[in-house]
């Protein structure tokens, strides 16, 4: 049996049971190309305790994946109805990777634990993606409600591959896509859809706001009208209205009471007129959480552009602190095979960095005093 599947398997080939054994491990090997629990035993390392040679038969070669520190982590394939037509593919990504896709630090640094799964539906025009962090407006400190909100609109201004900030809704809008997001008191979403032959470009647009947002100032300023426009467009919705009654009656120190939304009082980094920046705040004017933190940091004395700064800050500290890989879903939908929608996820996706592990970390531009930035952050 051996012989005719050309591996060699550790223990050698005088045990009649071992051998059997191997046999059937050599079966899962054939099973992987269209069996999804196949695939799913075959690519755990704990099942194949085998090493192959040169002489591998091709179908052995591919499904025991040589270059293993690329491959991802497959889950248990998903349970689904008799009348679901579609392919369903979860995997856990298990290693970081650098710009140029490879492994950092040749595998042995930290993991990278993003969970994706791919979905093919073959009679879909489109394809759509998501991403999920695990993090919302329970997690605005208490000096900075809104936050969380803050940060998912700032995600979609520009990154470092795509700095232009209206590239990614345009690119959408020219090729019949839309995207949308949303902040949850537990979790943030972002979404798009784009016709099925657009989809690749889409994707490394969208994952770029994940592996390295710019955040700028001028969009910061900018976007907090935004955050406040959004506001104000709630106050007047009686089911808001009563939502944030049952907020103002919870216990003080539970994370429902926080204001999730945000606006220029809560967030304020947006533009002020330099004529109002010549009058310092004192200590007996700071009576706000933020007052407190930036009297306490600054020697006493702050203007409208500190605060702008140190929102920004803590923004950047935000990010950094939860939208780490291992906080982060991602789930891809299309008519293009689970092969191909992986080849386009792992590159992307594995790219971004844990920045909250990271050793050595600069300093954050523009933050006062970056200890007390990140304490606030949390």
């Amino acid at each position: 049996i051996a012989h005719r599947h050309h591996i060699v398997p550790t223990w050698g080939r005088h045990n009649t049971i071992q051998l059997l054994l191997f046999h059937l491990r050599c079966q899962l090997l054939l099973l992987c190309e269209n069996n999804d629990w196949g695939r799913y035993l075959v690519r755990q390392n704990s099942v194949l305790d085998m090493k192959t040679t040169d002489s591998t038969c091709h179908r052995c070669r591919n499904a025991t994946m040589t270059n293993i520190s690329l491959s991802p982590d497959y889950l248990l394939p998903v349970i689904k109805g008799k009348s679901d037509y579609r392919s369903y593919r979860p995997l856990i990504l298990p290693y970081p990777l650098d710009d140029e896709g490879k492994v950092k630090d040749g595998g042995n640094g930290e993991r990278n634990g993003l969970t994706v799964i791919l979905i093919q539906d073959q009679n879909s025009k489109h394809f759509a993606a998501a991403v999920s962090v695990a993090s919302g407006a329970s997690a605005d400190p208490r000096a900075l409600p809104g936050i969380a909100h803050f940060c998912e609109h700032m995600c979609f201004l520009g990154s470092e591959a795509y700095p232009k900030e209206n590239e990614y809704k345009q690119y959408l809008s020219q090729h019949g896509g839309k995207s949308n997001a949303s902040t949850s008191a537990s979790h943030t979403t972002y979404q798009f859809d784009v016709l099925a032959d657009y989809g690749q470009k889409a994707l490394d647009i969208f994952s770029n706001f994940f592996i390295a947002p710019l955040f700028t100032m001028s969009g910061t300023e900018r976007e907090v009208h935004a955050v406040d426009s959004e506001n104000s467009k709630n106050l007047i919705n009686d089911g808001r209205r009563r939502w944030q009654i049952l907020k103002d009656l919870a216990d003080k120190n539970h994370h429902f009471s926080k204001f999730s939304t945000g606006n220029k009082k809560t967030l304020p980094a947006a533009a002020v007129d330099s004529g109002d920046d010549s009058s310092p705040h004192r200590k007996e004017e700071g009576n706000s959480r933020l007052d407190g933190i930036l009297w306490s940091i600054n020697d006493g004395e702050y203007d409208e552009h500190d605060k702008a700064t140190f929102v920004r800050a803590v923004l950047l500290a935000f990010h950094k602190r939860h939208y780490r890989p291992t906080n982060m879903t991602v789930v891809v939908v299309g008519p293009q095979t689970l092969d191909e929608l992986e080849s386009w996820v792992v590159p992307r996706f594995g790219r971004i960095p844990d920045r909250w592990l990271e050793k050595n970390e600069g300093t954050v531009e523009g933050a006062t005093e970056e200890v007390a930035v990140e304490k606030w952050a949390k």
